[in-house]
Formats: structure tokens, sequence, C-alpha cells
């Protein structure tokens, strides 16, 4: 299942699935929101992800030098991994 909704300044999109791995032992259900958000039109863009409740996020954040040049950071957060 997916679910998108995208404006001119900023978008949002979520996926629900399950999954079940032949031989892993059990199935696995996952949840994730992405997320896009123009901070200055054309200059400044902050997009990510976050994963169900072993909570796993990448925010990223970008800077448009010109259209085909950008300089940026990631951030890696998580909660609950490997539990």
């Amino acid at each position: 299942m997916n679910y998108g909704k995208d404006y001119r300044s900023w978008g949002f999109s979520n996926y629900a699935g399950y999954k079940e791995i032949k031989d892993a032992g059990k199935a696995n259900f996952q949840l994730t929101g992405i997320w896009c958000v123009t901070i200055m039109k054309d200059k400044l863009t902050s997009e990510g992800s976050a994963d169900k409740t072993t909570f796993i996020s990448e925010p990223q954040i970008w800077y448009y030098l010109n259209n085909s040049f950008w300089v940026g950071g990631e951030v890696e957060l998580s909660s609950n991994l490997g539990v």
C-alpha cells in the first residue's frame, strides 16, 4: 500500500508492506514515511525517510550551487536497531 501527496514546496509519501522471506522463520511488517521540503526556492531542500518501529531515518539537506551541482549532508539516526 502506498500513498503520496505532492505540493509545490513539499511532498510526503508512505509505504506499508508485509513480506515473508523464505526460510527466515518469521514475516516482517514495514512502514516507511518519506518527505521532501523546499526551504528556499531553487536553493535549499531537505529530504529523508523513517522506517517502522525499529526507527531508522537518514534526513538530508541539499544546497543547489547551480542546476547540476549540489552540496549537502546526511545524518543517520536509529533506535531499537537489531532488537
